[in-house]
């Protein structure tokens, strides 16, 4: 078994079908092509076949719309201009190891939410304003735990609109791994049975600056316009892997990659590169949130449309598998 084989990226051809195929079709959008975009469906039809086709005439290979090694390799080692190194855009919540940290930090405010308080008892009746308000009154001053103050919620209100139910986003300053921040979704078990789920911030700090605010409180919205309030933290992780595993095999064809000082995590593939103006139902969870930070108008449009807990069915199809892009290619930004 070849390199790539163990990569996990094995022969496709016309009727191939998985998250594999995707992959495919989101590389095949990032080249120059006189056909129409590809739909990131996982479905290798005669759309798909025909851009392999062009793809393979224009790399010099044979055009026999079939994805094997050598079509692969081009695929993966597009040149183009390498971006500087922006660590301090990056979060942590695509790293699967600060899942238990997460849940250390829900562990600590379950703690500090009285069970038996007449307050928690209603709870669940209050309009989120007053739950809000109840909630910050039983957090201890010194807490490493609070609600989001006046300041940051006028931020907020002015990028979401009325989307985001404060009541249930917390920022710790506890950080993950490396010290990136960070965003979990959770429960409180005191608070109702079987638990209210609310999202958890870790920032290291209760000041973040609004570049990061931003970033992190899309993670939040995210949860709340989600059937599944989780779901965006299995797809960063997954974004994530995906992007690791790309970079890998990216270094097979090119040996300069592996000088770029975000590899492997970030280069030359990225969860959280995107292609500016892309549809929302193709961006992954740390896209939609890096495109959100950097005030891209089709994301900022579509979360200030909804209101509260409003499921937002293209945010959906977009965490539904894993997404990533190639720094390298034109037009994407990260």
């Amino acid at each position: 078994m070849g390199q790539l084989e163990q990569l996990g990226f094995g022969q496709l051809a016309s009727g191939s079908q998985g998250e594999l195929v995707a992959e495919l079709q989101m590389l095949l959008n990032q080249k120059p092509s006189s056909l129409a975009a590809l739909r990131e469906d996982g479905i290798f039809g005669a759309k798909t076949s025909a851009r392999v086709r062009e793809f393979q005439t224009q790399n010099q290979l044979l055009a026999d719309g079939i994805v094997g090694p050598k079509t692969w390799g081009k695929l993966l080692s597009g040149k183009g201009p390498s971006q500087p190194k922006r660590a301090s855009i990056l979060c942590g919540t695509g790293d699967s190891r600060n899942e238990a940290r997460g849940q250390l930090v829900a562990k600590q405010l379950s703690g500090l939410v009285p069970a038996q308080s007449a307050t928690t008892a209603t709870l669940v009746s209050f309009a989120p304003t007053e739950r809000s308000s109840a909630l910050a009154s039983l957090l201890p001053v010194s807490s490493p735990i609070r609600m989001m103050d006046a300041t940051q919620r006028a931020l907020a209100t002015s990028v979401f609109g009325p989307s985001l139910d404060f009541s249930r986003i917390f920022i710790s300053t506890a950080t993950g791994i490396g010290g990136l921040p960070f965003t979990i979704a959770t429960t409180i078990p005191p608070l109702m049975p079987g638990g209210l789920v609310v999202q958890i911030m870790n920032l290291g700090t209760f000041s973040p600056s609004s570049a990061l605010l931003i970033h992190e409180l899309s993670h939040v919205w995210q949860a709340q316009h989600h059937l599944n309030p989780f779901q965006f933290m299995v797809n960063s992780v997954a974004s994530q892997a995906e992007a690791t595993i790309a970079n890998q095999a990216a270094r097979l064809f090119d040996s300069t990659v592996a000088s770029n000082p975000d590899f492997p995590l970030h280069f030359p593939f990225s969860a959280y590169a995107f292609k500016s103006g892309s549809a929302i139902a193709t961006l992954g969870a740390e896209q939609f949130a890096q495109s959100n930070e950097l005030s891209q108008p089709t994301v900022r449009a579509y979360v200030k449309s909804f209101s509260v807990a409003t499921p937002a069915v293209e945010m959906m199809l977009g965490l539904a598998v894993p997404h990533i892009a190639d720094r390298r290619a034109t037009g994407v930004i990260i």
